[in-house]
């Protein structure tokens, strides 16, 4: 005579689904681990470019024949061309977030990073602009903006 089993549709008998609550948690620590991640995929030659030309814009004028790193460093040559506080924190903000934060980002492809370096870059272009415009103002006997403020502001 004809017997039908206990078991319904898509439900399995027996061993098997012990075998899968075994390995239910790794899977889903796997998968936390995946959602966790970027993959920057080709942005990630486009960021290491503009990071390139961040690093670039260090040793180019910024106003006159101060290059980045006397802003960033605030020297003599920088004091003596009235570098004013705006161009002063917009080189601290693109070496901490735009080129700290975006490096990190891309060698641990974390979200977290990313977004760090993604904020801190939006706040950095807002005071990139700043001290363009505030170099453009000010009095004759000291330089404007010169190609490196440019360039900076540009690849952020």
């Amino acid at each position: 005579m004809f017997t039908m089993n206990d078991t319904k549709p898509g439900k399995s008998n027996g061993g098997s689904n012990g075998e899968f609550d075994q390995f239910k948690g790794d899977i889903d620590a796997a998968e936390q681990r995946i959602a966790r991640e970027i993959d920057p995929g080709g942005r990630a030659m486009v960021v290491a470019i503009c990071v390139f030309l961040i690093l670039l814009s260090f040793v180019l004028p910024h106003t006159g024949s101060v290059k980045g790193f006397d802003v960033l460093l605030g020297d003599q040559a920088a004091l003596a061309a009235k570098i004013l506080i705006p161009s002063r924190v917009f080189v601290w903000l693109i070496l901490v977030f735009s080129i700290g934060f975006s490096i990190l980002a891309l060698l641990t492809r974390r979200w977290g990073l990313a977004w760090i370096a993604l904020a801190g870059s939006a706040v950095s272009c807002f005071i990139g602009m700043l001290a363009i415009w505030s170099r453009n103002t000010v009095v004759r006997p000291y330089p404007g903006p010169g190609f490196g403020l440019y360039l900076a502001w540009l690849a952020v």
